[in-house]
């Protein structure tokens, strides 16, 4: 399942795709999504399902995310989704404030978290997702959903709410090891623990070439220094998601690529 559409936000122009396979398992619990307000009007994608509706007076601005549904809780899959339809539906009736951003999706996030308890009680969800308005861009994960930056000065990534993590940050182990740590599938936090305010939030500025969402079925199966260069040479998420596949991933595959393509 791939989407793919271009934008305007703050004088630049971008281009987002997004991926998703359920690859050499049964069920796809991930799941993509974003919304764009722009000119106007405001485009959202839900798992490659399009949707058009006017944003007369609302100024430009986007949210991208991906869900990765845990596959050792309960419906992981409608974890992941009811969280997706949630964010998006609350960017595309309320949104952001212009006033406090992050603080507003930190309550819609948190929002989310105790609805998920209550409607789909033990399921769980991680959350990676992308805002801009204004012309800033933050990141906001809870889980082992990554995103990524990537410029000319390098590759930056979001830090996993996880043991692995925090043994590689440590010095214990090296970044390709976590990969294969006994503990690499158990995290510290995710959607529908109802602690959501551990939500993390990264400001990840404009000087960037590419944001990459995914899930860990993406960056999971090949050294890390792979998946850099990986994400240095794809031009779309399926690229990224096809690179996963081809490299040996066992697990549902998703990606989400937002681009900067010049001034508009």
């Amino acid at each position: 399942m791939t989407s793919l559409m271009r934008f305007g936000i703050s004088g630049n122009t971008y281009a987002i795709s997004g991926a998703t396979v359920k690859g050499r398992r049964n069920e796809n619990q991930d799941l993509f999504a974003w919304s764009v307000v722009s000119g106007g009007l405001i485009d959202s994608c839900i798992g490659g399902e399009m949707l058009r509706s006017s944003a007369e007076g609302r100024p430009d601005m986007m949210l991208a995310l991906v869900c990765d549904g845990l596959g050792g809780m309960r419906d992981g899959a409608a974890a992941s989704r009811a969280v997706a339809e949630d964010l998006i539906r609350w960017f595309m009736t309320e949104g952001p404030s212009e006033d406090d951003p992050n603080g507003s999706l930190e309550t819609a996030i948190i929002a989310s978290d105790t609805w998920l308890g209550i409607r789909h009680n033990g399921s769980g969800t991680t959350l990676s997702a992308v805002m801009s308005i204004g012309g800033s861009w933050v990141s906001a994960h809870l889980g082992d959903s990554r995103c990524y930056r990537v410029s000319e000065r390098g590759v930056w990534r979001t830090r996993d709410q996880s043991p692995v993590e925090d043994l590689f940050r440590a010095g214990m182990i090296t970044e390709d090891e976590m990969n294969t740590h006994p503990r690499s599938n158990v995290m510290d936090v995710c959607m529908g623990l109802g602690e959501a305010r551990r939500t993390v939030f990264d400001d990840l500025g404009d000087d960037w070439d590419r944001l990459v969402l995914c899930s860990d079925g993406a960056f999971g199966y090949m050294g890390a220094e792979d998946f850099r260069a990986v994400l240095g040479a794809s031009g779309s998420a399926e690229d990224i998601v096809d690179a996963a596949y081809e490299r040996g991933s066992t697990d549902n595959i998703t990606a989400v690529l937002i681009e900067k393509s010049r001034r508009a």
